[in-house]
């Protein structure tokens, strides 16, 4: 299985904000997170915008055979120069047992 980062366009927001219910709803027993009027987890898309407004803020979708496996939100970080660190991690649920991610990043 090949595995890719690839960056998310603007217009894919769509996709990404699908996604992210998704990721949302695997922490709804942690964060008691209530579904909203539409069906979806999400209340606004603000954390999802920064990453096309802020600089060096990355959104890279993650592909497994160029299908769509999940999403990872990377930054800089702001008090060291040079070091990035991940603000949102996700893969979904049939790609997680998929082979030896470990050695694949």
């Amino acid at each position: 299985m090949e595995i890719l980062l690839r960056i998310i366009e603007k217009d894919e927001k769509p996709v990404l904000a699908s996604l992210f219910n998704y990721y949302m709803y695997e922490f709804s027993d942690l964060t008691r997170s209530k579904l909203q009027p539409d069906g979806s987890y999400i209340r606004n898309t603000e954390l999802i915008d920064r990453y096309w407004q802020k600089e060096n803020h990355y959104p890279y979708f993650i592909l497994a055979d160029e299908e769509i496996a999940g999403f990872v939100f990377i930054r800089h970080y702001p008090s060291e120069d040079g070091v990035f660190d991940i603000d949102q991690f996700f893969v979904l649920k049939r790609f997680a047992r998929m082979g030896d991610w470990k050695r694949r990043f």
